[in-house]
């Protein structure tokens, strides 16, 4: 997990993009995208300690993740339609 302000998403966005580019056999069995969003998270809990604040921030980023991907259809195929 990394963490950076809007500005500096664009570097880390590029050089997750440039080592994921690097597998071959990844490029070869999927469509490779990368983004950066915000992650709103539960308000500070004085009594959490490390493991416990980073273990929440990990779902929250799941969570957000499997929202994301119940919204775009799987295609089988590259450039594959969806049907309705």
């Amino acid at each position: 997990m990394a963490s950076t302000d809007l500005q500096g998403s664009g570097v880390m966005t590029m050089r997750i993009r440039e080592q994921m580019e690097r597998l071959g056999n990844l490029k070869a069995k999927c469509i490779l995208t990368v983004s950066a969003l915000p992650i709103e998270v539960a308000p500070h809990n004085p009594d959490a300690d490390l493991e416990q604040q980073v273990q929440n921030v990990a779902d929250r980023v799941t969570q957000m993740i499997m929202t994301r991907m119940e919204r775009k259809p799987l295609n089988a195929k590259k450039g594959a339609k969806a049907s309705n």
